[in-house]
């Protein structure tokens, strides 16, 4: 199985002169869900999901904590987690204070490696009507 892709038809905003051009885009094949993947990892190993559930759950909490007082959090392989503050733009430094906040925002930056996983995924074209 590989990630689905349809074409799509796109004209170019700055110029509606130039002629339409053809743009892969992935295709979605359903949902996920957390227990599905509980499922899915205890097979692979000896806990059962109630425990992978267990383990999880203590470290998205430590992971939460950690963000909260301002770390960043590497996962070998995988990327880093981080903040971004989102605010009002003011005249002047003493006026830039919290309350000018607009949202506080989660960011993730892929590990080179993942990014080279990700890019060598197999591409199979959707088709209506076929299976997903």
């Amino acid at each position: 199985m590989g990630l689905l892709y349809v074409t799509v038809a796109k004209r170019n905003p700055a110029d509606s002169t130039a002629p339409v051009k053809y743009y892969l885009q992935s295709k979605i094949r359903g949902r996920k869900t957390y227990r599905n993947l509980l499922e899915t990892a205890g097979k692979n190993i000896t806990a059962n999901p109630k425990e992978i559930d267990l383990a999880v759950s203590a470290w998205l909490d430590a992971l939460t904590a950690a963000l909260s007082d301002g770390f960043s959090v590497e996962i070998e392989g995988l990327g880093t987690f981080a903040t971004s503050i989102k605010s009002e733009g003011v005249l002047t430094e003493a006026e830039a204070t919290a309350s000018k906040r607009k949202n506080i925002s989660l960011t993730f930056r892929a590990k080179p490696e993942m990014r080279k996983k990700v890019n060598d995924f197999t591409l199979e074209k959707y088709t209506p009507g076929g299976t997903l």
